[in-house]
Protein backbone atom coordinates (compact mmCIF):
# COMPACT_ATOMS: atom_id res chain seq x y z
CA UNK A 1 0.00 0.00 0.00
CA UNK A 2 2.90 2.37 0.72
CA UNK A 3 4.80 1.62 -2.49
CA UNK A 4 7.99 1.34 -0.39
CA UNK A 5 10.04 -1.74 -1.27
CA UNK A 6 11.76 -1.72 2.16
CA UNK A 7 8.38 -1.94 3.89
CA UNK A 8 7.37 -4.84 1.61
CA UNK A 9 10.60 -6.73 2.37
CA UNK A 10 10.14 -6.14 6.11
CA UNK A 11 6.51 -7.38 6.00
CA UNK A 12 7.65 -10.50 4.11
CA UNK A 13 10.41 -11.10 6.66
CA UNK A 14 8.08 -10.77 9.67
CA UNK A 15 5.07 -12.63 8.24
CA UNK A 16 3.94 -15.76 10.15
CA UNK A 17 4.74 -19.10 8.55
CA UNK A 18 2.09 -20.14 6.07
CA UNK A 19 0.85 -16.59 5.49
CA UNK A 20 1.40 -15.18 2.01
CA UNK A 21 2.16 -11.55 1.19
CA UNK A 22 1.05 -10.04 -2.12
CA UNK A 23 2.49 -6.87 -3.58
CA UNK A 24 -0.22 -4.36 -4.49
CA UNK A 25 0.22 -4.69 -8.27
CA UNK A 26 0.17 -8.49 -8.05
CA UNK A 27 -2.91 -8.50 -5.83
CA UNK A 28 -4.67 -6.23 -8.33
CA UNK A 29 -3.89 -8.71 -11.12
CA UNK A 30 -5.28 -11.54 -9.00
CA UNK A 31 -8.46 -9.61 -8.34
CA UNK A 32 -8.89 -9.15 -12.08
CA UNK A 33 -8.11 -12.82 -12.73
CA UNK A 34 -10.54 -13.82 -9.99
CA UNK A 35 -13.30 -11.76 -11.62
CA UNK A 36 -12.52 -13.40 -14.96
CA UNK A 37 -12.59 -16.84 -13.33
CA UNK A 38 -15.97 -16.10 -11.78
CA UNK A 39 -17.33 -15.15 -15.18
CA UNK A 40 -15.89 -18.36 -16.66
CA UNK A 41 -17.59 -20.50 -13.99
CA UNK A 42 -20.81 -18.59 -14.38
CA UNK A 43 -20.64 -19.19 -18.13
CA UNK A 44 -20.10 -22.93 -17.61
CA UNK A 45 -22.52 -23.56 -14.76
CA UNK A 46 -25.39 -21.18 -15.37
CA UNK A 47 -25.46 -19.86 -18.89
CA UNK A 48 -23.76 -22.76 -20.71
CA UNK A 49 -22.07 -20.22 -22.91
CA UNK A 50 -20.73 -21.09 -26.27
CA UNK A 51 -17.13 -21.94 -27.05
CA UNK A 52 -16.69 -18.44 -28.50
CA UNK A 53 -17.68 -16.85 -25.18
CA UNK A 54 -15.19 -18.98 -23.24
CA UNK A 55 -12.51 -18.17 -25.77
CA UNK A 56 -13.21 -14.47 -25.31
CA UNK A 57 -12.85 -14.78 -21.54
CA UNK A 58 -9.55 -16.62 -21.92
CA UNK A 59 -8.36 -13.91 -24.26
CA UNK A 60 -9.23 -11.35 -21.59
CA UNK A 61 -7.20 -13.27 -18.99
CA UNK A 62 -4.27 -13.41 -21.38
CA UNK A 63 -4.62 -9.68 -22.02
CA UNK A 64 -4.49 -8.89 -18.29
CA UNK A 65 -1.33 -10.97 -17.89
CA UNK A 66 0.34 -9.41 -20.91
CA UNK A 67 -0.43 -5.89 -19.71
CA UNK A 68 1.07 -6.46 -16.28
CA UNK A 69 4.45 -4.89 -15.51
CA UNK A 70 5.26 -7.85 -13.25
CA UNK A 71 7.10 -10.77 -14.86
CA UNK A 72 4.52 -13.57 -15.17
CA UNK A 73 4.88 -17.09 -16.56
CA UNK A 74 2.22 -19.83 -16.68
CA UNK A 75 3.44 -23.40 -16.23
CA UNK A 76 2.11 -26.89 -16.64
CA UNK A 77 2.72 -29.31 -13.78
CA UNK A 78 5.52 -30.91 -15.85
CA UNK A 79 7.50 -27.60 -15.71
CA UNK A 80 6.73 -26.66 -19.33
CA UNK A 81 5.94 -23.03 -20.09
CA UNK A 82 2.59 -22.43 -21.80
CA UNK A 83 2.54 -18.62 -21.67
CA UNK A 84 4.70 -15.70 -20.58
CA UNK A 85 4.29 -11.95 -20.73
CA UNK A 86 6.71 -9.38 -22.10
CA UNK A 87 8.05 -8.50 -18.64
CA UNK A 88 9.09 -12.13 -18.14
CA UNK A 89 10.72 -12.31 -21.58
CA UNK A 90 12.62 -9.11 -20.80
CA UNK A 91 13.78 -10.57 -17.47
CA UNK A 92 15.16 -13.78 -19.00
CA UNK A 93 16.39 -11.97 -22.16
CA UNK A 94 14.73 -14.45 -24.53
CA UNK A 95 12.16 -14.35 -27.31
CA UNK A 96 8.74 -15.90 -26.76
CA UNK A 97 9.45 -18.64 -29.27
CA UNK A 98 12.44 -19.72 -27.16
CA UNK A 99 10.47 -20.13 -23.94
CA UNK A 100 7.16 -21.55 -25.13
CA UNK A 101 7.15 -25.31 -24.48
CA UNK A 102 10.54 -25.19 -22.75
CA UNK A 103 11.03 -26.22 -19.14
CA UNK A 104 11.16 -23.33 -16.70
CA UNK A 105 14.49 -24.49 -15.22
CA UNK A 106 16.05 -24.52 -18.69
CA UNK A 107 15.13 -20.87 -19.14
CA UNK A 108 15.90 -19.61 -15.64
CA UNK A 109 19.07 -21.59 -14.85
CA UNK A 110 20.09 -23.19 -18.15
CA UNK A 111 20.06 -26.67 -16.57
CA UNK A 112 18.49 -29.98 -17.59
CA UNK A 113 16.78 -30.95 -14.32
CA UNK A 114 14.51 -29.08 -11.88
CA UNK A 115 16.21 -26.62 -9.52
CA UNK A 116 15.38 -28.67 -6.42
CA UNK A 117 17.23 -31.63 -7.94
CA UNK A 118 20.17 -29.66 -9.31
CA UNK A 119 20.90 -27.52 -6.23
CA UNK A 120 21.02 -28.89 -2.71
CA UNK A 121 18.71 -27.10 -0.29
CA UNK A 122 16.85 -25.15 -2.98
CA UNK A 123 13.06 -25.31 -2.76
CA UNK A 124 11.12 -25.21 -6.02
CA UNK A 125 8.00 -23.06 -5.48
CA UNK A 126 6.14 -24.74 -8.34
CA UNK A 127 6.66 -28.24 -6.88
CA UNK A 128 5.49 -27.01 -3.48
CA UNK A 129 2.40 -25.36 -4.95
CA UNK A 130 1.46 -28.57 -6.78
CA UNK A 131 2.06 -30.56 -3.58
CA UNK A 132 0.06 -28.40 -1.14
CA UNK A 133 -2.28 -26.63 -3.56
CA UNK A 134 -1.46 -23.19 -2.12
CA UNK A 135 0.69 -20.21 -2.98
CA UNK A 136 4.41 -20.42 -2.16
CA UNK A 137 6.98 -17.66 -1.83
CA UNK A 138 10.77 -18.11 -2.17
CA UNK A 139 13.86 -16.13 -3.17
CA UNK A 140 16.11 -17.66 -5.83
CA UNK A 141 19.35 -16.48 -7.34
CA UNK A 142 19.41 -16.73 -11.14
CA UNK A 143 22.38 -16.13 -13.44
CA UNK A 144 22.10 -12.72 -15.09
CA UNK A 145 23.07 -11.79 -18.65
CA UNK A 146 26.43 -10.50 -17.36
CA UNK A 147 27.14 -13.75 -15.52
CA UNK A 148 26.50 -12.21 -12.11
CA UNK A 149 23.70 -13.63 -9.93
CA UNK A 150 20.36 -11.83 -9.89
CA UNK A 151 18.07 -12.33 -6.89
CA UNK A 152 14.42 -12.94 -7.73
CA UNK A 153 11.40 -12.94 -5.48
CA UNK A 154 9.23 -15.83 -6.79
CA UNK A 155 5.58 -16.38 -5.91
CA UNK A 156 3.57 -19.26 -7.33
CA UNK A 157 -0.23 -19.65 -7.29
CA UNK A 158 -2.27 -22.71 -8.30
CA UNK A 159 -4.87 -22.88 -11.07
CA UNK A 160 -7.32 -25.66 -10.22
CA UNK A 161 -10.00 -27.52 -12.10
CA UNK A 162 -13.55 -28.18 -10.86
CA UNK A 163 -12.28 -31.16 -8.83
CA UNK A 164 -9.77 -29.01 -6.96
CA UNK A 165 -6.77 -30.50 -8.76
CA UNK A 166 -3.85 -28.24 -9.64
CA UNK A 167 -3.55 -28.21 -13.43
CA UNK A 168 -1.41 -25.13 -13.99
CA UNK A 169 0.67 -22.68 -12.00
CA UNK A 170 1.04 -18.92 -12.30
CA UNK A 171 4.51 -17.77 -11.32
CA UNK A 172 5.36 -14.14 -10.56
CA UNK A 173 8.95 -12.90 -10.76
CA UNK A 174 10.31 -9.76 -9.17
CA UNK A 175 13.99 -8.85 -9.45
CA UNK A 176 15.09 -7.65 -6.00
CA UNK A 177 18.85 -7.54 -6.68
CA UNK A 178 19.02 -3.76 -6.37
CA UNK A 179 16.96 -3.87 -3.16
CA UNK A 180 19.29 -6.55 -1.77
CA UNK A 181 22.35 -4.49 -2.71
CA UNK A 182 20.90 -1.38 -1.10
CA UNK A 183 19.93 -3.20 2.10
CA UNK A 184 23.29 -5.00 2.19
CA UNK A 185 25.27 -1.78 1.74
CA UNK A 186 23.09 -0.05 4.34
CA UNK A 187 23.76 -2.87 6.81
CA UNK A 188 27.51 -2.73 6.07
CA UNK A 189 27.52 1.00 6.79
CA UNK A 190 25.66 0.42 10.05
CA UNK A 191 28.15 -2.28 11.09
CA UNK A 192 31.10 -0.06 10.22
CA UNK A 193 29.57 2.73 12.31
CA UNK A 194 29.01 0.32 15.23
CA UNK A 195 32.60 -0.91 14.98
CA UNK A 196 33.90 2.66 15.04
CA UNK A 197 31.83 3.35 18.16
CA UNK A 198 33.17 0.20 19.84
CA UNK A 199 36.75 1.15 18.96
CA UNK A 200 36.21 4.65 20.34
CA UNK A 201 34.65 3.27 23.53
CA UNK A 202 37.57 0.85 23.95
CA UNK A 203 40.03 3.71 23.53
CA UNK A 204 38.25 5.79 26.16
CA UNK A 205 38.22 2.84 28.57
CA UNK A 206 41.94 2.26 28.02
CA UNK A 207 42.64 5.98 28.51
CA UNK A 208 40.65 5.94 31.75
CA UNK A 209 42.63 2.96 33.05
CA UNK A 210 45.91 4.67 32.11
CA UNK A 211 44.86 7.88 33.86
CA UNK A 212 43.87 5.97 37.02
CA UNK A 213 47.22 4.16 37.01
CA UNK A 214 49.12 7.45 36.61
CA UNK A 215 47.18 9.05 39.47
CA UNK A 216 47.98 6.07 41.68
CA UNK A 217 51.69 6.20 40.85
CA UNK A 218 51.84 9.96 41.47
CA UNK A 219 49.78 9.82 44.66
CA UNK A 220 52.06 7.32 46.47
CA UNK A 221 55.23 9.49 46.63
CA UNK A 222 53.19 12.64 47.31
CA UNK A 223 51.53 10.90 50.25
CA UNK A 224 54.97 9.95 51.57
CA UNK A 225 56.21 13.54 51.25
CA UNK A 226 53.20 14.78 53.22
CA UNK A 227 53.78 12.26 56.01
CA UNK A 228 57.51 13.12 56.30
CA UNK A 229 56.68 16.87 56.29
CA UNK A 230 54.24 16.45 59.19
CA UNK A 231 56.81 14.37 61.08
CA UNK A 232 59.51 17.09 60.75
CA UNK A 233 57.05 19.81 61.78
CA UNK A 234 56.28 17.84 64.96
CA UNK A 235 60.03 17.67 65.79
CA UNK A 236 60.50 21.40 65.17
CA UNK A 237 57.51 22.18 67.35
CA UNK A 238 59.31 20.54 70.30
CA UNK A 239 62.06 23.23 70.23
CA UNK A 240 65.60 23.44 68.89
CA UNK A 241 66.39 20.18 67.13
CA UNK A 242 69.12 18.04 68.65
CA UNK A 243 71.97 16.62 66.59
CA UNK A 244 70.04 13.36 66.57
CA UNK A 245 66.98 15.16 65.19
CA UNK A 246 69.08 16.86 62.55
CA UNK A 247 70.42 13.47 61.52
CA UNK A 248 66.84 12.20 61.25
CA UNK A 249 65.96 15.27 59.13
CA UNK A 250 68.83 14.45 56.84
CA UNK A 251 67.76 10.83 56.52
CA UNK A 252 64.12 11.80 55.87
CA UNK A 253 65.05 14.42 53.30
CA UNK A 254 67.27 11.88 51.53
CA UNK A 255 64.41 9.38 51.50
CA UNK A 256 61.93 12.05 50.23
CA UNK A 257 64.34 13.01 47.46
CA UNK A 258 64.71 9.44 46.29
CA UNK A 259 60.91 8.79 46.47
CA UNK A 260 60.08 11.78 44.30
CA UNK A 261 62.29 10.73 41.40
Amino acid sequence: MTGNSDVLCEVIRLRPEGVGVLEYNISRIFRDLFDVNKRLKSARNELKSTEQDLSAEKMLSSFLIQQSTAAIVILNTDFTIIDANEAYLETVKKAKGQVMGAHCYEISHNIKVPCSSAFSGVKCPMVETVRIGKNVHVIHDHPGPDGKPRYCNLSTYPIKNDRGEVIQIIEFWRDITDEFSYRWNKRVRELESDIQKLVQEDRMISLGKLAASCVHEINNPIQGLIIFSHYMLEILAQGNPSPENLENFKNHLTLMSSSSR
